[in-house]
């Protein structure tokens, strides 16, 4: 990222004093601990070496300041850093005053929570929220779908995982967006039925389905027919960014060009209308 910003880049940090450990990240305001890449950093006690870098600003400060080679990083040429990049002294970081000068600079952005009060985990990009209400099929449903997504849809063995480690008490069962209807399954959010975890099939017990979260008529994380209109705990599962209300930045508008710009003078006259020389 930072070679196609330059040869010089600025850091968050500031050295008010010429000791790394003195040095603040100005994200979180804490010092620096066990990482510091500075260029001919004396306080990590290294005998001094003899300046050999073909960068602009390596060569500004050795004609600044001969000793430069001595003295190391950070100094009291300023209490900013910049990252140096290409040639020997690429990555390395050094002191520069921030007062005066005007080098390229990374923003970094916290990553947005895109399933805001849901639970996320790292594979299949899924959030997850557990429901304690104790809610029908039908309602469970509506319930999620309110919440911009659906029952949970269980498709290997690290997703049934996931849905028993959602509760927290082991003693009842968790309703799934399964349904059975004419000897077929089908999820409520259409994805494809590729991966069952039955323990006991059986549609005399219900149309619908839970997984058990003790060992009680089946195993725990095992799947049993359930009848759809009682009342059970759910999890409801949405894609990240569904429905998420994220604050927009509007973007600082460009300013304001006058009709048909070109790189030629123009006057105005007050009434509208635009007045352009052409050569």
């Amino acid at each position: 990222m930072a070679r196609k910003a330059g040869s010089l880049v600025w850091l968050g940090i500031k050295c008010p004093h010429s000791y790394r450990h003195h040095c603040i990240w100005d994200e979180s305001q804490a010092h620096l601990q066990d990482y510091s890449v500075f260029f001919h950093d004396h306080s990590k006690s290294v005998p001094p070496r003899p300046v050999d870098v073909a960068e602009k600003y390596s060569r500004f400060l050795i004609e600044l300041t001969p000793q430069f080679g001595q003295i190391g990083n950070p100094n009291s040429i300023g209490e900013c850093v910049m990252m140096m990049i290409g040639e020997l002294a690429n990555g390395k970081w050094v002191s520069a005053d921030c007062r005066y000068m005007r080098v390229a600079f990374v923003c970094q952005v916290a990553r947005k929570k895109l399933c805001g009060d849901y639970r996320e985990y790292a594979k299949g990009g899924k959030c997850y929220k557990r429901i304690h209400q104790r809610l029908s099929f039908d309602e469970a449903e509506r319930y999620c779908q309110q919440e911009c997504g659906h029952l949970a849809s269980i498709h290997n063995a690290e997703e049934n995982e996931i849905f028993h480690e959602m509760f927290d008490y082991k003693g009842d069962y968790g309703r799934l967006g399964l349904k059975q209807s004419n000897d077929n399954f089908s999820w409520t959010d259409n994805t494809t039925f590729d991966y069952n975890n039955f323990g006991v099939n059986n549609t005399k017990l219900g149309d619908c389905v839970a997984m058990s979260l003790a060992d009680e008529i089946v195993n725990a994380t095992q799947w049993i027919n359930v009848p759809c209109d009682q009342g059970l705990p759910f999890v409801c599962q949405k894609v990240r960014g569904a429905c998420f209300n994220t604050t927009t930045i509007s973007e600082v508008p460009p300013p304001t060009m006058a009709p048909t710009t070109c790189d030629q003078p123009q006057f105005f006259d007050r009434n509208g209308t635009v007045i352009q020389l052409v050569p």
